[in-house]
């Protein structure tokens, strides 16, 4: 990932967040994290947004100078990976690796970070676990964890029946317990979920009595509170499960609005292409256009002449908005007589979203409950109306409209018409005609390479620029104007 995508995903990640509410952390790994050319332009670039972060990397290149550096930029945890003894790991790694991640854990630990050791258990290893513990608190590494080989859904077998998994956690909680009494500097972080299970078994765990029917209290996160973001910007719910992907090289281009295997709704930089997704809906639309805040409103005034205004004030419902202005505005007269409007917002990510609707005054008995929501929302009002002088205000409300989509940083465009409630959808744009002789002019000027072949020619009209220039090129006349 160049250095332009990479602060293009991490700022989509920043707005993410602040849109749910969402703390940022971010979990920086490889391969060796620090090879890459842009790591401490990333690592600074956390430190500039006061962002923590943990990385996940190897020993090899890790010094007391890097490592405190990495302090330095606001690292909280460095992670590094166990998986067997000596002769083991040294297998699953190269020979030496074993020595140098132990004699690392001093490394970390002097620049005042945490170290923390993590153990992938397979049937090749499970009978060293509890060695192995003992190794690593021996060395004071700050938190020791395993977790379960993950195989992918055509690999099934990871070569430990379940019997002899259970036997590994009763050994390690013993031994777990038995630090811990002896006032063990080590966290022993019982990371694998079936430890819930078994502590449930021995009587230590117990459901609680307030336990909703349906509601989840526990488990993996995936979907939850993390996503995996690759060098690639694919987007996968695990970084783990090879089959867990949601999104095709997604996030440098926008985030997708849906992952289908977690039902979680994000807001997006772009149209998800995952199959079976959709794409944009006006509630999204609608979402973004408060994201972006301030919004442009034209009308038209009694000679017929356009108008343009900036509105902030301005409240979002699922179905529909609600803004605020004053009576003795040209705008409220306008829309009063009119109430014909068109709200346009552009978001940095390139895309254009336009709602096409007419306006009317909420209910008189209303109008002070939606008044008060909008100055509730937007404090700066109360320094434009102070007091009671915010009573000269009016609320009008849009539940119908057309909501035109058009996103011009993606490639191709992608544009789609919604609406919400009694709106309706108006088509645009070009189409060909039997009158097609099937030269390929249209396709061959098309900007956007949205024109297949066939009999005759078609337009994929979501990402059509309706620019014409297939029209003014075709020989035969066959495209015409919708």
């Amino acid at each position: 990932m160049t250095w332009e995508k990479m602060k293009e995903t991490f700022y989509n990640c920043m707005d993410f967040c602040e849109v749910y509410g969402r703390l940022p952390y971010f979990y920086i790994t490889g391969g060796d994290p620090i090879l890459h050319p842009d790591f401490w332009k990333l690592l600074g670039l956390m430190k500039e947004h006061g962002i923590p972060f943990t990385i996940l990397g190897n020993p090899f290149h890790l010094n007391d100078e890097n490592c405190k550096k990495m302090k330095e930029y606001g690292c909280e945890k460095y992670q590094l990976s166990l998986d067997g003894m000596r002769e083991t790991h040294d297998w699953f790694r190269k020979p030496g690796s074993f020595d140098t991640t132990l004699e690392k854990i001093g490394c970390i630990k002097r620049a005042g970070m945490r170290s923390v050791i993590m153990t992938t258990v397979s049937g090749t290893n499970i009978d060293e676990i509890p060695d192995l513990i003992d190794t690593v608190v021996a060395h004071g590494a700050d938190v020791f964890a395993f977790a379960r080989y993950c195989p992918t859904s055509e690999e099934k077998d990871v070569g430990i029946e379940p019997l002899r998994y259970r036997k590994l956690l009763e050994d390690c909680d013993r031994k777990f317990k038995e630090y811990e009494a002896a006032g063990c500097h080590t966290y022993f972080n019982k990371k694998d979920h079936l430890w819930t299970l078994y502590e449930y078994e021995t009587g230590e765990f117990q459901i609680p009595k307030t336990a909703r029917e349906g509601m989840i209290y526990g488990g993996c996160n995936c979907g939850n509170c993390h996503l995996t973001i690759l060098p690639t910007g694919d987007l996968y719910a695990c970084r783990r499960v090879q089959n867990s992907k949601v999104r095709t090289a997604g996030l440098v281009q926008g985030m997708p609005r849906r992952c289908k295997r977690t039902g979680w709704k994000l807001l997006c930089g772009g149209p998800a292409v995952l199959e079976g997704v959709k794409k944009m809906d006006a509630e999204t639309c609608l979402k973004k256009l408060e994201y972006v805040g301030v919004l442009a409103f034209a009308t038209v005034d009694g000679e017929g002449n356009p108008q343009v205004r900036n509105i902030s004030a301005i409240h979002y419902e699922a179905d529909g908005l609600y803004f605020f202005t004053a009576r003795g505005k040209d705008f409220c007269k306008e829309l009063l007589e009119d109430g014909r409007v068109q709200i346009l917002g552009y978001t940095k990510y390139k895309e254009m979203i336009r709602l096409s609707a007419k306006a009317r005054p909420v209910p008189e008995e209303s109008q002070k409950k939606w008044i008060d929501t909008i100055f509730r929302e937007q404090p700066y009002l109360a320094n434009v109306y102070p007091g009671d002088t915010r009573e000269i205000g009016i609320v009008f409300e849009i539940k119908d409209a057309r909501i035109e989509y058009f996103h011009l940083g993606v490639h191709p465009i992608f544009r789609e018409t919604y609406v919400i409630g009694n709106g309706t959808k108006k088509e645009k744009g070009y189409r060909i005609t039997d009158r097609c002789i099937g030269c390929g002019t249209c396709a061959a000027s098309c900007p956007q390479s949205c024109i297949e072949p066939g009999n005759p020619y078609r337009i994929h009209q979501e990402h059509c620029l309706h620019c014409g220039n297939c029209m003014e090129h075709c020989p035969v006349s066959a495209v015409e104007r919708i």
